[in-house]
């Protein structure tokens, strides 16, 4: 009989006490499914504190956007893992861990980063 390398490296991890290491490295695969496309692009599980998911956001609109969905992450992160966090944490960063360069933006943006004025976009006023 062969046993599947899958369930090989995962009897590893929980004795090795990694069981947690790989129950984020899992939540961080299936964050676009849990949490939608568009806000997994500014937003990724960073780490696990005690009981807290640690999720770290690039801007305060997609942070608010995940503490409105934080039952349903921390029901995702339980699923398929018994226990899992019972707190969702969001930090602010201008980059995501892990990630060379950002997204493109989807607004108009002017000088050092800030929104385009009326001006700016070729409107007078």
């Amino acid at each position: 009989m062969v046993t599947p390398i899958r369930d090989v490296l995962g009897t590893a991890a929980r004795r090795w006490g990694l069981g947690r290491l790989a129950g984020l490295v899992d939540l961080q695969r299936r964050w676009p499914a849990i949490v939608g496309a568009a806000l997994a692009e500014v937003s990724r599980p960073g780490r696990l504190r005690g009981d807290t998911l640690v999720v770290v956001a690039v801007h305060t609109a997609a942070a608010q956007e995940i503490r409105w969905r934080e039952r349903a992450i921390l029901r995702a992160a339980a699923a398929g893992h018994g226990a899992g966090p019972s707190r969702v944490r969001v930090v602010v960063r201008t980059r995501l861990p892990g990630v060379l360069r950002q997204p493109a933006s989807s607004g108009v943006r002017g000088g050092r980063g800030r929104p385009a004025t009326g001006t700016e976009r070729g409107r007078r006023g």
